[in-house]
């Protein structure tokens, strides 16, 4: 009988905040159970760092200068997905996500879509009021600092308003989260199962850990001590003046805004509680497939998608850096069949080898790519590309100076936190760490001269993948 694949996919999750990993902190109880039933590859490195690129890559197991998908402006081109090659080898293939980037370029091509969407019947300035309202029982000083933000939630921004205005209220309604769109995602998939058609193929995005922390109750106090109040001022003011506009982004890098340290370790413990929320997440997915009586043929892969900064190299979210924060990852295997083992790797693997492993499991016919198939071998390099040269996040004139940005190209070879090389081609400069330097810029060179690739097409962000890209903060202007 085939395998069914469950691939799970948690937007923003850096490997060293994840408790089956390294964390001291217990942010993943039920992964880190399930880690002693599975292989816990623990020098995962993401083939670049943000959700577009990575998952084209992942989809397609070529990296991103050889699928060409960088900025959204860009469509996937012939090569098959993974989904394509399932779905010829009979399989019930099915996405479930709210993250607009992956409506775009075609990369879940292949799949089945389920996007969640939060409807809203209120207007704005219902919505205002009602927050307004709210915390000014809880503290009319933080009601003033929110009237002061309002100019963050024009448009999807008031729907942004309310969302918080109900984490204010969850902590005396004890409201479990049921409305955000991971719950809703995860819901979809349960629903699913009740009717599955075997072997099928899942992918499910998770965008809980992703900024705006805001996990729902009572995953917000999990981490941290900080009254109701400060949490809310720090969700509202802080986050929303370090992440809610691309023009406060690129000052924060350009270090012309400076979260005061306390509000930033409140950001990393918001954080957390988004792991921990993710977490239960995933166990309320597994506990499903175990019900129904599938989970002992199915293949279960856990990754992040790439990692996020708290202020490590001057950067907060995930752009314009290769730090350890950004580029280290988890990635959990479960096989039921003992092709991959339960234990721990520590020598890299990137996201890029999910592709041929997949489809490995699956028995399915693999095209060529640059993925290793982790069921026979292992790497002992893993690369990353970072390239928004000609993305209008960079390009376009924000008020900052592109001379206090960090250079829009990076590329990195990664071996070892003490051995890896970071390439910046605009200015032919390398940033090295460990004593093979020759080496290291050798191999990083032959790797880009060995790319295959592969042609795509023009693509145009859609009004409806705008509008929800906007929900979570992308293209606030």
């Amino acid at each position: 009988m085939a395998l069914n694949i469950v691939c799970v996919s948690i937007d923003s999750l850096r490997g060293d905040f994840c408790s089956f990993i390294e964390s001291d902190e217990e942010t993943t109880p039920f992964l880190s159970k399930l880690s002693n039933n599975a292989m816990v590859y623990e020098s995962a490195i993401t083939p670049s760092i943000w959700t577009l690129p990575v998952h084209t890559s992942i989809f397609t197991g070529h990296f991103p200068p050889e699928h060409g998908v960088l900025t959204g402006n860009e469509g996937l081109g012939d090569h098959p997905t993974f989904a394509e090659q399932l779905q010829d080898a009979n399989y019930t293939t099915k996405a479930f996500y709210s993250n607009g980037w992956l409506d775009t370029a075609d990369i879940l091509r292949g799949f089945d879509t389920s996007w969640s969407s939060q409807p809203s019947s209120q207007s704005e300035e219902t919505v205002k009021k009602k927050v307004s309202n709210g915390i000014k029982s809880v503290s009319p000083r933080l009601q003033e600092a929110v009237k002061k933000s309002y100019s963050y939630y024009e448009g999807s921004r008031a729907r942004e308003a309310y969302d918080l205005y109900n984490l204010w209220r969850s902590s005396e309604t004890s409201l479990t989260g049921k409305d955000t769109d991971g719950e809703r995602d995860v819901n979809s998939a349960i629903d699913e199962v009740k009717n599955i058609t075997e072997p099928f193929c899942w992918f499910l995005h998770l965008n809980e850990a992703h900024w705006l922390y805001k996990p729902p109750n009572p995953h917000q106090t999990a981490f941290t001590d900080r009254s109701t109040p400060a949490l809310i001022k720090n969700a509202v003011y802080w986050q929303n003046r370090v992440y809610g506009s691309r023009p406060n982004r690129l000052k924060t890098v350009a270090d012309e805004i400076s979260p005061p340290a306390r509000e930033v370790e409140t950001f990393r413990n918001l954080y957390r509680g988004g792991i921990r929320y993710c977490d239960s997440l995933v166990q309320k997915l597994v506990e499903s497939l175990k019900s129904a009586g599938v989970w002992d043929d199915t293949v279960f892969i856990l990754f992040g998608d790439h990692g996020d900064s708290f202020g490590e190299n001057g950067v907060f979210g995930h752009h314009f850096s290769m730090d350890e924060s950004l580029i280290r990852v988890p990635l959990l295997i479960h096989d039921p069949t003992g092709q991959i083992s339960s234990g721990r790797v520590s020598k890299p693997v990137s996201l890029v080898d999910i592709y041929p492993t997949v489809l490995s499991l699956a028995d399915a016919d693999i095209p060529e790519n640059s993925g290793f198939d982790l069921t026979k071998e292992t790497r002992d390099e893993a690369f990353s590309y970072y390239d928004i040269s000609k993305h209008d996040y960079y390009t376009n004139d924000y008020g900052v100076s592109k001379d206090d940005l960090p250079p829009p190209i990076q590329h990195l070879v990664w071996r070892s936190q003490s051995e890896k090389a970071i390439h910046y081609p605009i200015s032919d400069e390398y940033h090295i760490v460990g004593a093979n330097k020759k080496e290291l810029r050798n191999l990083l060179q032959e790797h880009k001269a060995g790319f295959n690739l592969l042609e795509n097409s023009e693509n145009e962000l859609s009004k409806n993948v705008r509008d929800r890209l906007e929900k979570i903060g992308y293209l606030q202007e």
